[in-house]
């Protein structure tokens, strides 16, 4: 199949030229509305480095892409800089970009980092819809590997944490607590193997316990405060609220505790929360949150290390590595006192 024209693109986008050069060039100085409809026609016609209008340097350059979701997460940002320690260790500079859990600007940076040819990219999180173009830039020689998600449907590196055996561990633990209505704050919940397996591992705990699952008691937002304190809002606005809440990250735990508190009630004893990741914040804040531990850090470096043995033993052995997850039990969580409808 022929390439797709600049030209074409402009076309099918309902833009002029300058404004397809712009949004691969200088995507600040298009509008956001112009640069979505771009991308879209771009992820459309499988318009990766043909962009560039030049063929692909044979030579990679000796910079790692990494791409995080967002690096106001704690989880993520410790992640990072178990990155960056190997990284300044071994000499090798990066790129860091932020998806901000949006498929289209993650499927932008890869493209980015196809067509500049970068020796290496780190993703953390694996969104499917970007998988095409995932594959076609492991088709050029450029190795990726995924951090925190498994994937085992391709022959791609990663560095996860057991999703589903995380979530129903918290969820097992309410449950012998004696909760058996337990709300759910999960991420965001769009094509990332993360969140499903999580979401699984919850469903998966109250079965074996033979709790009904009631999606109503679900909610998924952006693992951030404000996110947490509006869905546990939610939660506590039901006719039969629940009498513990597990969370997919500490940040949407946090956010939890800080809207129950607001309501009157006593954490724990008049609910429960339970996160996920154990970030710095989570032994201080009040009372103390009882987590799933994440060793985010480690994640970072290990990734890194493995990425770098990729690159300078230049062979296509796969790299997989599954880190463990373990409850730290803290003072968030007690034995349900209530009658539960």
């Amino acid at each position: 199949m022929p390439s797709i024209t600049i030209q074409k693109l402009a076309e099918l986008a309902g833009v002029s030229q300058a404004t397809i050069s712009r949004s691969l060039n200088a995507p600040h100085l298009v509008s956001p509305a112009t640069l979505a409809k771009v991308q879209q026609v771009m992820r459309e016609n499988s318009y990766v480095y043909k962009a560039t209008g030049y063929t692909l340097p044979k030579r990679r350059a000796p910079v790692i892409g990494v791409i995080i979701p967002s690096p106001s997460v704690s989880a993520f940002a410790s992640t990072l800089i178990g990155i960056q320690e190997v990284a300044f260790h071994k000499g090798y500079p990066l790129i860091v970009a932020s998806t901000l859990y949006d498929t289209a600007t993650e499927y932008f940076q890869l493209k980015q980092f196809l067509e500049h040819r970068v020796a290496g990219i780190i993703i953390a999180g694996y969104d499917i819809q970007n998988e095409a173009l995932i594959l076609e830039i492991m088709k050029n020689g450029i190795p990726v590997l995924v951090m925190w998600d498994k994937v085992t449907h391709i022959p791609i590196n990663y560095v996860a944490i057991d999703n589903f055996k995380g979530a129903y561990t918290a969820t097992e633990y309410l449950l012998r607590l004696g909760h058996t209505r337990i709300g759910a704050l999960i991420c965001v919940f769009s094509c990332n193997s993360r969140t499903r397996d999580r979401l699984e591992g919850y469903q998966a705990a109250l079965a074996d316990y033979g709790v009904p699952y009631d999606p109503g008691l679900v909610i998924s937002k952006k693992p951030l405060l404000t996110s947490g304190k509006e869905a546990a809002g939610r939660l506590l606005a039901m006719d039969n609220p629940p009498t513990a809440i597990t969370c997919g990250s500490d940040h949407l735990a946090i956010g939890a505790i800080s809207v129950l508190r607001e309501a009157g009630l006593s954490i724990p004893d008049d609910i429960s929360v339970c996160g996920f990741d154990d970030v710095d914040m989570a032994s201080y804040c009040c009372p103390p949150l009882t987590t799933i531990k994440v060793p985010c850090s480690e994640i970072g470096r290990l990734s890194m290390e493995l990425m770098l043995e990729i690159i300078e033993q230049n062979d296509n052995q796969l790299r997989r590595c599954t880190l463990d997850t373990n409850l730290v039990i803290r003072k968030s969580c007690i034995e349900n006192r209530k009658k539960e409808a």
